[in-house]
This record gives C-alpha cells, structure tokens and sequence, in this order.
C-alpha cells in the first residue's frame, strides 16, 4: 500500500514537472522582454539628459559669442578701457571652458572648435595692442560650434520623432 502512495505521489509530481516546465520558460521569455524594454526607457533617458547638455551648451555658446561680437564693435572706438576687455575676454573662456566639460566627449569636433576659440581670445589678450583677427578667428570658432550644436539638435529631433511614432 505505501508503495503504491509512492507511485501516486510520483505520478502528480511528474505531471506538475510538465506542467511547470512552459510555464517557468513563458516568464524567462516575458522577463527578456520586461528587461530588454527597460532597457530601452533607460537609453532614452539618457539620451534626453544628452540632449538636455548639448542645448544649455548652445545656449552658452550663443550668449558668448554675443559677448565676442561686442567686443568686436567696441575695438575700433576711442575710450576703451583694456582692464575691462581683458576681464570679459577672461570671463568669456571661463564660460567656454565650462561648457567644454559639460559636452560628452563623443562631439569632439564641437569641442575643438571651442578649444581653438579659447586659444584665439588668449591669444587677443596677449597682444599689445589688441589685434581683431584673433577676436574674429575666435568669433568664428564659436560660429562652428553653435552650427554643429544646432545640428545635433535636429538630429535629437529627428530621433525623438522616431520614438513617438514607435
């Protein structure tokens, strides 16, 4: 008689055995799926916060090269005080200094020309009497790096869209 309880008890085990066996690989493929979309939320986040970075970096690029091309039209005017030009040129690479730590190091083109804007209005600073052309070479630099920052932009607009009608 126990034996035969044995037998019975092995027979319900063995069917539950089959019976669990799709259901446990229905949960492995459902938490792939679950895991594979966080996955994805995550990478999106990501790129919304790169996103957010590369645009406040624009927005600064912008308001220094507005500082440049003033300076630029008050270089030819009677009256210019030197210790003021030196101490918003100096403001001006700080900013952009602190924009070049802010970029992802992927934009490395964005972060030349930044570079190379800095050196020119080192460079500025460092003549006696103050020569344009790095003022201008400077100005220039920044140009480049607000097109490429705006084409990013519309690149992260071109992605979004994408996500959207996912």
């Amino acid at each position: 008689m126990s034996g035969e309880i044995w037998i019975i008890v092995s027979n319900i085990a063995s069917v539950c055995s089959i019976i669990a066996l799709p259901i446990a690989i229905w949960q492995i493929f459902d938490l792939k799926t679950k895991v594979e979309a966080t996955e994805e939320g995550i990478k999106t986040v990501l790129e919304i916060k790169e996103h957010d970075k590369l645009s406040e970096a624009r927005n600064l690029v912008e308001s220094q090269y507005t500082e440049i091309c003033k300076l630029l039209s008050l270089t030819n005017k009677s009256g210019k005080n030197t210790q003021n030009i030196a101490k918003t040129c100096q403001s001006i690479n700080g900013n952009i200094s602190s924009c070049i730590v802010s970029i992802p190091p992927q934009y490395v083109e964005i972060m030349d020309s930044l570079k190379c804007a800095m050196e020119n209005v080192e460079e500025y600073i460092s003549t006696n009497p103050y020569n344009d052309m790095h003022l201008k070479d400077a100005r220039d630099y920044l140009n480049n790096a607000m097109q490429e920052l705006k084409l990013e932009e519309k690149n992260f607009d071109k992605k979004s869209i994408g996500i959207a009608t996912k």
